[in-house]
């Protein structure tokens, strides 16, 4: 860099340092039973925010709790930084609750020897 004022010329170097974007990660999908509870894990930033809130024990830390779902929710994770990059990045991650049902065969029977 080259300043003048008038006859005087100064010249200095700046260094540039290019911050990079945050990068999301919400983690795995995950498969769970009806009636179980998930903890969700996201990492890559400073600041979180996960949507949609239903089931969650909190919104705003990277590993919420999904407490007893009762179908499949696709959660989105906005991760932010503090290093001066303020543009939010997002992930995505399913939490399938798989319905298991138990069958045992046909009714009881009687049976003559």
């Amino acid at each position: 860099m080259v300043a003048n004022i008038g006859k005087c010329v100064a010249n200095a170097a700046i260094k540039v340092v290019p911050i990079p974007y945050p990068a999301a990660n919400a983690g795995p999908d995950l498969h769970i039973c009806v009636g179980n509870s998930a903890q969700l894990q996201a990492s890559g930033g400073s600041i979180y925010s996960w949507t949609p809130s239903a089931f969650l024990t909190a919104t705003n830390i990277p590993n919420p709790v999904s407490v007893k779902p009762t179908d499949n929710v696709r959660y989105v994770v906005t991760v932010r930084d503090v290093l001066g990059c303020p543009k939010p990045v997002k992930d995505t991650m399913i939490l399938f609750v798989d319905k298991i049902k138990a069958n045992a065969g046909p009714r009881d029977t009687s049976v003559v020897l």
